[in-house]
């Protein structure tokens, strides 16, 4: 479950909570396995993002707006983070491997969004390459 900044041009996740299944809850074996802290447990997903959201507004961080997506993840446009970064392949058994990964996913992310957004190269007939003297011809 993640919760992002965005804008007409770009989105940021701002911050992640791994959803626990139920069946883990109980599972004294599988948790200590995983690495999962004691105090992690169950929470339903929409749960999940209003410990999120207010854990952003400690931070000083209250979104004008908020939408969720009903579908986790069925919208085709926020997929970039899943089918391109591989945010979905994550494929370890460890509470910190899984933070480890999403840190990672969304450093890539961020960096590919800011590529995209940047402005192109100065070209010779851009003001900030033009010359302030004129030019001699002969």
């Amino acid at each position: 479950m993640s919760v992002h900044a965005v804008s007409d041009t770009a989105s940021c996740p701002l911050q992640w909570r791994l959803f626990v299944p139920e069946e883990w809850a109980h599972d004294a074996p599988r948790r200590q396995k995983t690495g999962m802290p004691p105090e992690v447990g169950h929470r339903e997903k929409w749960r999940l993002a209003l410990d999120t959201l207010d854990e952003l507004a400690g931070w000083g961080m209250a979104p004008p707006v908020v939408v969720a997506d009903a579908g986790y993840g069925q919208n085709a446009d926020f997929r970039e983070l899943k089918h391109g970064l591989g945010l979905d392949h994550f494929e370890g058994r460890s509470w910190n491997g899984w933070h480890h990964h999403v840190t990672l996913v969304t450093a890539a992310h961020a960096f590919l969004t800011e590529q995209r957004l940047a402005p192109k190269a100065d070209t010779a007939d851009s003001p900030s390459t033009r010359s302030s003297t004129p030019s001699r011809t002969c």
